[in-house]
């Protein structure tokens, strides 16, 4: 919704974007019946952990714990991978297509309808096929993903055409969609292990770890492009012919 706030920066789509963007949050009231379950772990003394001292000390008791380390790096790792994708398919579409904005505005909200739907299809699949097996639980995704590192590149320099990219990108869904399920999957199993009612801290300290990935990722992005030479043009505040002839400079002065 932000990429279609900056590109058509009318009322209309901006009232779309809050209502939608509203929505998503309303949708977080579902999980308040199970934050009322949340319990209080409390050690021999009754020591309040609800103090931020306390807090703290949970949190660095977690980070001393391997396991969890692992898993938030994993988790931060997994932020940069997430936040790549969107970026490419937007300075893929501008300046290897050269698509003025309605066109890229069309072919990127086909690109995020496939990804969604081969994100959630093969769901039923996996869970099928790794609840009868652990080891293909850990093998099938790494597997997958090395296809896609050599996918990636292949598509990046050969494809010149539209539609082999949209097949592409959902080659690259199909085979991200194993982790999702793995990283759902080890993440319980974590809380399970490990979390001795400090489920929540958990859970946070992931969400924590990959915010930065993404965070991270969308920085050197930016970083990387401008020092590879991009030229950045504010195309906004101009109408008609006047727009149309900025947004060709925009691609033809890279």
């Amino acid at each position: 919704m932000t990429f279609m706030a900056l590109t058509y920066p009318s009322l209309l789509v901006f009232l779309t974007a809050g209502t939608l963007s509203f929505v998503v949050v309303l949708t977080g009231l579902s999980s308040i019946d199970v934050l009322k379950q949340a319990k209080v772990s409390k050690n021999e003394e009754e020591e309040d952990v609800t103090t931020t001292s306390a807090q703290f000390r949970v949190l660095l008791e977690l980070i001393s714990n391997p396991m969890v380390r692992r898993m938030a790096l994993i988790r931060c790792v997994c932020g940069l991978y997430e936040m790549i994708m969107p970026s490419l398919l937007i300075y893929h579409y501008t300046y290897v297509f050269e698509m003025d904005k309605t066109t890229r505005a069309f072919w990127y909200a086909v690109s995020g309808f496939l990804m969604g739907v081969f994100e959630m299809a093969p769901a039923p699949f996996w869970s099928w096929l790794f609840a009868n097996s652990s080891s293909k639980l850990l093998y099938v995704p790494i597997s997958l993903h090395l296809v896609h590192i050599v996918a990636c590149p292949l598509a990046m320099f050969f494809i010149q055409d539209v539609h082999m990219f949209l097949g592409y990108i959902v080659l690259r869904q199909l085979c991200s969609t194993p982790y999702s399920y793995w990283r759902v999957v080890a993440t319980a199993w974590m809380c399970d292990h490990d979390a001795r009612d400090r489920e929540g801290q958990i859970l946070g300290l992931m969400t924590t770890a990959t915010n930065l990935g993404r965070a991270l990722s969308s920085a050197f992005v930016v970083l990387g492009m401008g020092w590879a030479g991009l030229k950045t043009f504010n195309c906004l505040e101009d109408d008609g012919p006047v727009a149309d002839q900025c947004e060709l400079e925009k691609i033809t002065s890279q």
